[in-house]
């Protein structure tokens, strides 16, 4: 059997696994991190890889040493496993620490507790074990015990265990990922397609109002404002930043990594829009192209959280009528029961896809100019105006409620 030398462990760039005998391999990474793993049949568990460290820390002799002890602790039938961490290998726990400061920036505080609080709740027996210790077993009895009971909160800590799995993955701590490992294992989750609750549109205007004097803040406030004078999603509203706002164009453009669709979208600006942009510049956290355009309040914080913009209409006293994403509804019933715009323009100003994957293929169209003129007439509508159709096109007069 050819073993490793010293000279090799310190060489060795190419990605792939180096046996050394007794199990132990030299594991190298495409990212060029390089670590030691056992791969042993323990009694009762089956085929376990264990990480015993990085090469930076343990050397080659001490790798051995240990690889030999537990192939000799599995020939007298125990689980060299079980016991205390000889090495340095970090616990889940501290995994999630480290991806959850990578996370701070771009989180809200309200989001970034939640996913802290998602693991302590439904995952704690996890966390304090060594990252390698934490298999296909152990992630799918945590998994199952909410992915049918409550599936929301199953699929937000798969997502959160994956995190942490993807991320020591990186690190060299380990090479499989758990969590990908038991996605076939998993009951499917049914498809529940919610409507989301909307103020009728001829209460709008009155709605708009109420949003505008209510006592929640001026970036939650400008950020549901904003997103219902651009019939634009949440959660594109409240992660918007200054380097997507295209002044001189009037347009504001989402990047495709933003959107549901994964294209980038254009939003024309009307004159609502950009003055209500101009009331928010003094919020404006620093110059660079990332700073959020409705930052949170809180000091250091990232972006508003959904929470908190949902806590606006309910601050107005509109939690009873309708949610933040159920203007976008109410938008598209004005449009087509007031505006009688055209179904392609509607559609668009959502950001759905129009027509069949071939039709789409022959029309590139963004209905830009038509879509700026739909918005600034909903803004008008919003504002007290009244929308009438004249000869087939969108004209607009002030006039005063009956």
């Amino acid at each position: 059997m050819t073993r490793l030398t010293a000279r090799q462990v310190q060489t060795l760039r190419k990605p792939g696994r180096y046996s050394d005998g007794h199990g132990l391999h030299l594991f190298v990474q495409r990212s060029g991190t390089r670590s030691w793993v056992q791969r042993l049949t323990v009694p009762g568990r089956g085929r376990v890889d264990r990480g015993l460290g990085s090469v930076d820390v343990v050397s080659l002799a001490q790798a051995r040493a240990w690889a030999l002890d537990n192939k000799l602790a599995v020939k007298r039938g125990e689980d060299p496993f079980a016991g205390p961490r000889r090495s340095t290998m970090p616990t889940l726990r501290k995994i999630a620490g480290k991806v959850a400061d990578s996370n701070r920036a771009r989180l809200s505080p309200g989001e970034y507790k939640a996913r802290a609080a998602t693991l302590e709740r439904h995952a704690a027996e996890l966390l304090d074990l060594p990252v390698d210790r934490v298999g296909k077993p152990e992630v799918l009895r945590a998994l199952e015990r909410v992915w049918t009971s409550q599936p929301g909160t199953g699929r937000k800590l798969r997502t959160a265990l994956g995190a942490l799995f993807r991320h020591a993955r990186a690190a060299g701590l380990i090479e499989g990922d758990p969590v990908a490992a038991v996605a076939g294992a998993l009951v499917p989750q049914p498809a529940v397609r919610e409507h989301m609750r909307s103020v009728p549109y001829a209460d709008a205007p009155a709605a708009m109002k109420r949003i505008d004097t209510c006592r929640a803040t001026l970036s939650a406030k400008a950020c549901l404002r904003f997103q219902i004078l651009t019939a634009a999603r949440p959660s594109e509203a409240r992660l918007a930043t200054w380097g997507e706002i295209a002044e001189d164009a009037g347009e504001w453009r989402i990047p495709a990594c933003r959107m549901k669709r994964d294209r980038e979208h254009v939003v024309p600006l009307v004159p609502a829009a950009v003055a209500l942009l101009d009331s928010v510049r003094s919020l404006r956290r620093h110059d660079g192209d990332d700073a959020l355009v409705f930052p949170s309040p809180q000091a250091g914080s990232g972006s508003l959280s959904a929470a908190t913009v949902v806590g606006v209409m309910k601050s107005a006293g509109l939690a009873g009528e309708g949610s933040p994403h159920g203007w976008r509804s109410t938008f598209r019933t004005w449009a087509s029961e007031r505006a009688d715009a055209d179904y392609a323009v509607m559609e668009t100003s959502l950001s759905h896809a129009v027509g069949s994957a071939v039709e789409r293929s022959y029309s590139r169209s963004t209905f830009l100019d038509k879509r700026r003129a739909l918005l600034d007439a909903w803004s008008k509508f919003l504002a007290g105006d009244v929308a009438v159709i004249a000869d087939g096109r969108l004209s607009l007069r002030p006039t005063t409620p009956p």
